[in-house]
């Protein structure tokens, strides 16, 4: 079990890799600009910034959690005859989806809500993690991705509900 766990803590990473450049040509996403990245590297920004950050991050991902235990909880009633396992798969297979409908709502809100200092921060850690794209596009993207995933997972949901 342990080398399954090994496999996909390999794997994972090495496709989210090669899977951001292939989405950065697709939707033909504008990385920040050389002055962009210059000043928000030079600017000093307090400490609780990365603690606001880290909270942003936290909400998408409970976010995509509370579907699968909302789905999981409600379908069971539902659908009493189908398997918990099934009510799991559907609730994950959610779960990615909502993270990136609910990641663009999350984001367009808090990037309006967002002083301009904290949108330097939130644009520092994009480009020291490699993902430095303007925000308006990332939240564009971020939609295409939920309705292109849900159109190509909708055969799957459909076949697991039967």
């Amino acid at each position: 079990m342990s080398s399954h766990y090994s496999l996909i803590a390999v794997l994972v990473p090495l496709l989210t890799k090669k899977a951001i450049p292939l989405i950065q040509r697709i939707f033909k996403l504008q990385a920040f600009d050389a002055q962009t990245q210059d000043k928000v590297r030079q600017q000093p920004f307090p400490r609780y910034y990365r603690a606001l950050y880290d909270l942003w991050l936290i909400a998408l991902i409970l976010g995509g959690c509370a579907v699968t235990f909302l789905l999981v909880g409600f379908l069971s009633r539902f659908f009493p005859e189908k398997s918990i396992a099934t009510l799991i798969w559907m609730g994950i297979i959610n779960m990615i989806g909502v993270w990136f409908l609910f990641g663009a709502f999350l984001d367009a809100l808090l990037w309006r809500m967002a002083s301009e200092k904290f949108k330097d921060y939130v644009k520092l850690r994009q480009i020291e993690s490699g993902t430095g794209y303007e925000i308006p596009q990332q939240i564009a993207t971020l939609i295409k991705l939920g309705i292109l995933y849900y159109i190509v997972v909708s055969p799957i949901i459909f076949l697991l509900m039967r």
